[in-house]
Order: C-alpha cells, then structure tokens, then sequence
C-alpha cells in the first residue's frame, strides 16, 4: 500500500496535492512535513489531535517532522472561517503559550523538530517583505479565498491585518523548504486555501514543488472543535482533568467509533472494522484507553479506566469528582461551574431535554435550587458531587 492510500485508510486526508508526487518522495526517504499552530491558547485540544497524529506517522517512517510555533502570525490572528477579528494577545502571553505548546508536543512527538516564525517575519523590513513576498500574490486571488468571500460578500468587517495572513503563512512554508528542503504543510481543512498560497509562493520563489495535504476537522455536534465552539476538551489535564479527557472519547456516538479507531489507533483496520460492528462499547474503552495513553502517558490511562469502572460499572460514590459550594445555587448556574454547560442557555437546553439528573433522578426544573449535598449527573457517565461547606 503507497502511503496516502495508508493515509487514506486511516481517513486523515481530506484534500491532498499531487498524491502521486508525495509517494515518490516517501520513497526516495525525501519528504519533510510542517504543521504550523497559532499560540491563541497555553495548551492544546482535541482538534489537534488529527494533525499531530498525522506528523506523529511521518515522524514513524523517517520523514523530518516539523512543528511550527506562530508567534508572529498569533500577532496577526488567522482570519480561516472566522467573521471577526481575533482578539489580540501580548507578546508574554504568546511566549508563554509557546513554552507550555510545546512540552506538550515533545510528549506527543519526540522526534520533532521545533522552529518559530518570528525568527524570520520579525526581523524582515516591511518595504522588503513587501517587494520580495508581495509582488508574487494577486489581490483578486486573495480576495476569492472562502474567508474574505465571505467576509465582503455579507459586508463584514476585514482590515488588512487578517487579509495580509494567506502571505505570512506562505511564507513561512518558503523558509521551512529553504532551511530543511521542507515540502510538505498539513493543517486543517478550513486552511486549502492558506496552504495553496504557500505551494505558489514556494513555486515562484524557489522554482520548485511542495504540497499540501489537509485533513478532516474534528467535529462536535457538527461545529469544529476549538477555543471558541463548546466546552474544549483540553490536552492539559489542569484545564480538562485525565478522567473526563478519558470520558470524552468513552462516551463518543457509536457511530463514530470505527472512525476514530482508524484515525487515532494502530490497530488493523479489519480489527477495527470487527471491534466497531460487534464489540462497540469494548472499542470506545480501546479508544480512551488508547488516545489517553498517547497523551498522558499509560498510568493516568489506566486510573481514569478504573476510576470509570469503579463509578459507572460498581456504582462507587468515593471515586465521584467533588465541587464545593459555600452557599445554594442555581442548578443552571452550577452546570455552568462544574463543566457540565458551556453558558447558562446551554444549561437550560440541557435541563428542559432531560439531560441532567440529581441523585439519579432526572431534573425538568430549570429555576431548580441546589442548597444541599448531591450528586449532579450528566447523561450517563458523567457526574459531580457537590456538597456545601
């Protein structure tokens, strides 16, 4: 099997360039792979996952693995699906975010190789940047990018700050293939049209040929997993604790399973094909199992499966996370403290749907009152015992 058909299999492409090239090059032992990440936040999510992983199997067959920090681009704020601006953050919290990245992704890819594009979008003049990079991008080109289409088209606002960021970009996969022979960006699906400019900018100013390779997001409830959709599922486990990231992937839809034991797995997918059709709930326990070992190691992996079992499985209340209150509360408002409700609408939503139970017996009752010990519950196998000191 060639590897994008490897890739394929293990549904990590969604869109990808000149397939036939890539497998020519993995051949040859020539690619060099870069996945570049904007420090909005000190840590990374799920949504990551995808292209981590997909660095993580270029790294497994000897291709450099490249991981790019972009402190200068946060600066600007990258404009993909987004119909506002991004608030802008402080040189120290950047450089924070950057320092807490990427321990995490040490973690995850040991062999990666680490750059920042400030290095080199700091320190080029503006004049320089805009005779040597500028003139190789068309402003009607730019301007059909899904982004700014949209943006025009509904007359939402866009300064030239996002509009300038398809350039940035580009141009960073032109340092990368001048420094490493870097030929390959992946990223997300919402960034084909950023990955496309940096193929054409590598093409005018190098005269040579990259690619690009985009893969499937990372949906919940249809909406992409990020900072701003839901309640994130954090890889640092202060912001979502090892437990609930276990819970997460052992409460996905069983329709879901075979998908991500594909993507985040090992396994042989004719495995994987049995485990999804015939052991679903064994599978969602492989998979929690799985991805929360590659995140936090095999020991908190195996406390949070025991924790799970001694909770849902054994009906044991010692093992139940707890939430002090100091005064009664408003059963909306508690959801909300406790990670059960991303807002206090959500809450509401969530109570009137019969989503939410107290001390096992489900709550309707959205004015509700919570004034004394209880055991909050959301759906099946999520709970929270609240007392009052």
């Amino acid at each position: 099997m060639n590897f994008i058909s490897l890739l394929k299999d293990r549904e990590l492409i969604y869109q990808c360039t000149n397939e036939d090239a890539i497998n020519n090059h993995i051949l040859q032992k020539s690619l060099c792979c870069y996945l570049g990440v904007d420090l909005t936040s000190d840590s990374l999510h799920i949504g990551h996952l995808i292209p981590l992983k997909l660095l993580t199997i270029f790294s497994q067959h000897n291709q450099k693995a490249i991981f790019l920090f972009g402190k200068a681009t946060t600066m600007v704020g990258d404009p993909s699906m987004k119909t506002k601006e991004r608030p802008m953050l402080s040189v120290e919290e950047i450089s924070t975010n950057m320092q807490k990245i990427q321990q995490q992704v040490v973690n995850l890819i040991p062999k990666a190789i680490f750059e920042d594009n400030s290095n080199w979008l700091s320190s080029i003049g503006v004049l320089d940047f805009l005779r040597e990079v500028g003139t190789k991008f068309s402003v009607n080109q730019l301007v059909n990018l899904e982004t700014f289409k949209n943006r025009l088209t509904n007359n939402m606002p866009l300064s030239f700050l996002e509009f300038s960021y398809p350039t940035l970009q580009a141009y960073d996969f032109y340092k990368l293939h001048k420094k490493y022979g870097c030929n390959v960006q992946i990223g997300g699906s919402d960034q084909w049209g950023n990955i496309i400019s940096g193929i054409n900018l590598v093409r005018k100013m190098a005269h040579e040929e990259v690619f690009g390779i985009t893969l499937p997001l990372l949906l919940i409830n249809g909406e992409k997993m990020g900072k701003s959709t839901g309640k994130p599922v954090w890889l640092d486990s202060t912001k979502t604790s090892v437990f609930d990231f276990w819970q997460f992937w052992r409460n996905i839809p069983d329709s879901d399973v075979e998908t991500y034991l594909r993507r985040f797995t090992d396994l042989e997918v004719s495995e994987i094909e049995t485990i999804s059709t015939k052991f679903i709930n064994e599978g969602k326990k492989m998979l929690a199992d799985q991805i929360t070992t590659w995140v936090h190691g095999e020991e908190q992996a195996q406390a949070a499966n025991k924790k799970s079992i001694s909770i849902f499985e054994k009906k044991e209340t010692d093992h139940i996370d707890k939430f002090t209150c100091t005064t009664s509360v408003k059963l909306t408002e508690l959801l909300v403290k406790i990670g059960f409700a991303s807002s206090i609408s959500d809450a509401k939503r969530k109570i009137c749907n019969g989503s939410i139970n107290i001390d096992n017996v489900i709550c309707h009752d959205e004015k509700r009152i919570i004034d004394q010990a209880s055991v909050i519950g959301y759906g099946k196998k999520q709970k929270k015992s609240v007392l009052f000191s």
